[in-house]
Parts: structure tokens; sequence; C-alpha cells
């Protein structure tokens, strides 16, 4: 089973196995949301409730872009998820892509929803962590985990920050 980890302080989601390994990613991801919204995901481990396509939607500057939406179970929220869409079509604040704002969704890339698709395909989803920032122990461990996805390595199977939380 695998966990999407998404943090605000780097801007970035990737996909990872229960040993922290990365599957996918780091790709670029906001969380900005309407001001009519009931606002941002709050930190904290979401399970994962299955992927809409929106197939009659389909289109990267439509809502949910190329692949859908991947919905989460947040408590007290409804149609909470991962999505991309607005790619050059700007908000109220002329912002476009990734940052695009939404109502309460983190909006990421197509390419973002394409490599996790493709990579749960053979390790399903089981949930999303979602940090504030590097302050915390997750956000730390992301960080970490997002700088070697970077430079190419691979994180070491004893990952605490992570195991600790996948039990």
């Amino acid at each position: 089973m695998s966990t999407l980890l998404f943090t605000k302080a780097v801007a970035q989601i990737s996909l990872v196995d229960r040993a922290g390994s990365v599957l996918a990613g780091p790709f670029v991801a906001y969380n900005n949301v309407d001001s009519t919204s009931r606002g941002p995901w709050p930190p904290g481990t979401y399970r994962y409730i299955g992927h809409i396509q929106h197939t009659d939607m389909t289109d990267p500057e439509g809502a949910y872009g190329d692949y859908g939406i991947l919905i989460f179970d947040v408590p007290g929220r409804s149609g909470m998820g991962v999505h991309s869409g607005r790619r050059d079509v700007p908000d109220g604040l002329g912002q476009i892509g990734p940052k695009h704002c939404t109502m309460g969704c983190i909006r990421t890339t197509d390419e973002a929803l394409a490599a996790f698709l493709l990579a749960a395909s053979t390790d399903a989803f089981e949930n999303i962590t979602v940090v504030g920032g590097a302050a915390d122990q997750r956000g730390a461990a992301f960080v970490q985990i997002q700088n070697a996805a970077k430079a190419g390595k691979t994180i070491p199977k004893s990952r605490p920050a992570l195991a600790k939380k996948n039990r």
C-alpha cells in the first residue's frame, strides 16, 4: 500500500511505499483555496476512498484536468481530493495550473496524476498525509524524502517517522 505525502512548506507531493521509497514524484502541488471554500486541508493522515475520472470533464483546462480526482475521507468535509486542471486558466488572483485555487483540494499537474495512477496499479493507495511544514516530524521526514528523490537516491528502509504512522 502506498501513501501520498503533501507538504505546504515545499509545495510538493510524492507517492511513497510503506518503506518510504519514492514511487512517483516529487511534483509541484498547492492547497490554495477560494475565499468561499471551507478552508484548506487540515494536517493529518486521511484514508483513500477512490478515484473519480470525470470523463465528461476530461480537459487540462477543466476543473479536474485529464485524470479526474483522487478522493480521501476528511472528517467534516466532502469531496476532498487531489487533482490537476486549470493549466492555463487564471483564478481571481491570476494564478494558473497547480497554483489555481480550489474549494479545498490539493491541485497538482496532469503529469503527477498520471504517475500516481500508474504506480497505484501495482501498489494501491492507502492514504494521504498532509503536513503544514518541515517543523513537525512528518514534515521533516517528507522533506528528507523529497530531497533524496531530487538527488536520485532511495530512502533507507528504516524510516521511523514514516513506519510509525503506517502501522
